[in-house]
């Protein structure tokens, strides 16, 4: 059997990508957990006290500066922000976080199977969230789409180092 030197610059490599495999994972599956949270309050709060919370949160930045793009938009999306709206998006968050945390628990736990499908579920994602941009640009889709390019890259990675690792 090969075994490589630990002292070894592709060791090292080798190390490092693992370390950063873990790090994804863990935090796919925080996000998850987050996710869930989230969609689980949504289930629970009402949208009135959804309008409540922004026009508290925003009520002393409007008092200086009643013009404030970013706070009239919080209280403009909480104000159009209906029931069927806040369905959906619990259920969405439900649903993605609960597969996030789910595939993230079988990629820590080494399951053959969850790389491709964590692949799949993600480049989906990607897909989706090009899309979302091709229809107004957003900076902050710009960086999620960005960090999910960099997440399949390192499934990618820890998954082909398995499989060459089983097949020595």
């Amino acid at each position: 059997m090969n075994t490589p030197d630990p002292n070894t610059s592709a060791s090292t490599t080798g190390k490092l990508q693992h370390q950063a495999f873990d790090v994804v994972v863990i935090l796919k599956g925080l996000n998850g957990l987050v996710e869930m949270a989230g969609g689980l309050t949504l289930l629970f709060v009402t949208n009135a006290a959804i309008l409540g919370w922004v026009r508290l949160l925003t009520h002393s930045e409007l008092s200086e500066d009643p013009r404030d793009f970013i706070a009239n938009s919080l209280v403009h999306w909480a104000e159009t922000f209906g029931h069927d709206s806040r369905i959906y998006v619990a259920l969405y968050l439900l649903l993605h976080g609960a597969v996030k945390a789910g595939l993230a628990g079988l990629l820590w736990h080494g399951t053959k199977w969850a790389y491709p499908a964590a692949i799949i579920f993600i480049g989906i994602f990607v897909i989706f969230s090009a899309y979302r941009l091709s229809l107004g640009w957003s900076i902050p889709l710009v960086a999620i789409i960005i960090l999910d390019l960099v997440t399949l890259w390192v499934i990618g990675r820890e998954w082909r180092a398995r499989r060459e690792i089983k097949a020595n």
